[in-house]
């Protein structure tokens, strides 16, 4: 009897060891109908057991292999408004930047259970694409915050760089450990001839403003004094529809216009 109990226990032991279940190197996500995904990832390595093991088809273990992946992404743009200004500068000078960035980087074993929970990602070929892309993302948006922090396009090396782009990606996401940063390529625009530039053409803006408002508030003047004299000849008009006799009185009257318009003035009270 003693010996079938341990005989159950050790099986009951073994099923729930889950440890046992994922290849050495690689790391696994339980996953059950009962529990949802556990939020602690199986290391071979390290001892675990789950009880939700124990009931037939409740749950699996999904497991994956977290080897470092190295990307090379080359990413480009232009500093904003950076065609614009060209124009305004001798020579259109190029203000398009470009970035070559060679990136090795290894997924953090406690965010698998994340990514199958928020993701569903559940096999190594979708778990291997999610990580291209995001890579490919954090790159970009690395090589765009740097080109923001420049100062000048002359200054720094390759290597100081570098450091910016791994800090940038490093404090963006908590997925990746960034074991590795260095760049293919660097084009950099002329960061302080596009200031200037940039200047120009607020200094552009601003006279081509008060140049705008002038021309208004004297076109407004106009249009206000050819308003009130087409209200002056129109109440004219109305007068002498109203009194058809003083066309002929202002015709006798032509010599003395003054007493005309006094007469005017006192039929229209």
């Amino acid at each position: 009897t003693l010996c079938f109990l341990a005989t159950i226990a050790a099986v009951v032991f073994v099923i729930g060891w889950t440890e046992l279940f994922v290849p050495v190197g690689s790391y696994g996500v339980l996953l059950s109908k009962t529990s949802g995904v556990n939020p602690q990832p199986i290391e071979n390595a390290r001892f675990s057991w789950a009880w939700e093991r124990l009931i037939p088809t409740n749950s699996r273990i999904l497991t994956f292999t977290l080897s470092p992946l190295k990307k090379d992404v080359t990413t480009a743009g232009s500093l904003p408004s950076g065609s614009l200004y060209s124009k305004l500068l001798e020579g259109n000078p190029d203000f398009s930047w470009k970035i070559g960035i060679s990136l090795t980087a290894r997924l953090q074993a406690d965010r698998l259970p994340t990514l199958v929970k928020e993701l569903h990602i559940e096999d190594q070929s979708a778990l291997d694409n999610w990580m291209e892309q995001k890579i490919n993302s954090l790159c970009a948006q690395a090589a765009e915050d740097l080109i923001h922090k420049t100062v000048n396009a002359e200054s720094g090396n390759h290597r100081d760089l570098a450091k910016l782009i791994r800090d940038s990606i490093q404090e963006a996401t908590p997925d990746f450990e960034i074991m590795q940063v260095s760049l293919s390529s660097v084009t950099l625009p002329d960061v302080t001839l596009y200031l200037d530039a940039a200047k120009t053409w607020e200094a552009f803006q601003t006279n081509r403003r008060v140049l705008l408002a002038e021309a208004a508030k004297q076109e407004s003047g106009r249009s206000l004094t050819e308003y009130m004299e087409l209200e002056r000849l129109a109440k004219v008009g109305e007068l002498l529809t109203k009194y058809p006799i003083l066309i002929e009185y202002l015709a006798i009257s032509g010599k003395d216009s003054a007493q005309a318009i006094e007469t005017l003035k006192a039929l229209r009270k």
